[in-house]
């Protein structure tokens, strides 16, 4: 999926849709699976790479209305996971999912909430402890 990314990436938006549904569908497929899994870490796994997955959806939905209501689902989504294993993935992609639903947000209320809710996030400990987590705490604030 990292070609999703990539802005020089020779794939057509309608590429990166369609592999991104895909994803999605693939994910959706695993869910009942995990629901019997004796694992709260892969459930919470596939509810990241979920939310993940929500956020890249975001960036070709058409209206703010619209780009808002999927970043809700990644938040929900990122929320449950990191409810099932706090680790450094799930609540990296909690933050992030506040980050981006922040970035669409109105009134500016619920704007700064968000970015302050992405940032306490973006401080726990289990994500700063690692390099990628000292890196968000940088990454974010360029982008904004």
């Amino acid at each position: 999926m990292d070609f999703i990314q990539d802005p020089v990436a020779l794939a057509t938006t309608d590429t990166k849709r369609q592999r991104l549904f895909a994803a999605e569908q693939s994910i959706d497929a695993c869910m009942p699976q995990a629901k019997d899994d004796v694992s709260a870490l892969n459930r919470a796994g596939l509810l990241s790479a979920k939310s993940s997955l929500l956020r890249w959806k975001s960036q070709f939905d058409v209206g703010r209305k619209a780009r808002l209501k999927r970043l809700e689902e990644s938040v929900r989504c990122a929320t449950l996971a990191v409810k099932l294993s706090e680790n450094r993935f799930s609540v990296l992609e909690l933050a992030l999912s506040k980050f981006d639903s922040a970035r669409c947000a109105d009134p500016d209320e619920e704007h700064a909430r968000l970015l302050e809710e992405a940032e306490k996030l973006f401080q726990h400990d289990v994500v700063k402890e690692r390099e990628t987590g000292r890196l968000s705490l940088v990454v974010p604030l360029m982008v904004v």
